[in-house]
């Protein structure tokens, strides 16, 4: 037996599970509180984002969400043309959004995510949109198909991007 072999075997460690490569794992973010205020517009996507989370109140239709509050904040032209992680893609392209860095996060903002390779759900594989709101108490949250608070380093991402309107569309 090689070294390896009987340290695994000593250790009780043979079977582990498959865990995400360092590339794949997002570090640790701190996000800047003090990042200015939403432009109108980002404002109104953020609550049509939340407006269009409790309507749908689902899980795994993020996308339809996202492109449903575009929509309402008055671009309608996304609808359909999307899944999550792909939106990245798309809004880039339409020259109406710029990346941002993660730690500079707002309400209005559009948050892409692509999934872990581990990951085996039947949606992982879409990865996941949702826009930035903040709730009553002022905690930024993420609104698609459905609400949740913000976690900046989830552990089912390997990559987030974040969207923001160009100042000329806000």
């Amino acid at each position: 037996e090689s070294g390896q072999q009987q340290n695994r075997r000593s250790s009780g460690r043979g079977a582990e599970k498959p865990q995400a490569k360092q590339s794949e794992r997002q570090q640790p973010i701190e996000i800047n509180r003090d990042t200015g205020n939403p432009s109108d517009k980002a404002a109104k996507l953020s609550s049509a984002g939340k407006q269009a989370a409790a309507e749908m109140n689902t899980v795994g239709k993020c996308a339809t969400g996202v492109q449903n509050a575009l929509a309402k904040a008055g671009m309608p032209e996304f609808k359909g043309k999307f899944h999550g992680w792909q939106a990245r893609e798309v809004l880039l392209k339409s020259g109406k959004f710029e990346e941002v860095p993660l730690s500079q996060v707002r309400e209005g903002d559009v948050v892409c995510r692509k999934t872990n390779s581990n990951l085996r759900d039947a949606n992982a594989k879409y990865g996941h949109v949702a826009i930035i709101g903040k709730n009553q108490n002022g905690k930024l949250m993420e609104y698609s198909d459905h609400a949740r608070a913000f976690a900046p380093n989830h552990p089912r991402y390997s990559q987030t991007v974040v969207l923001r309107l160009k100042p000329q569309y806000a």
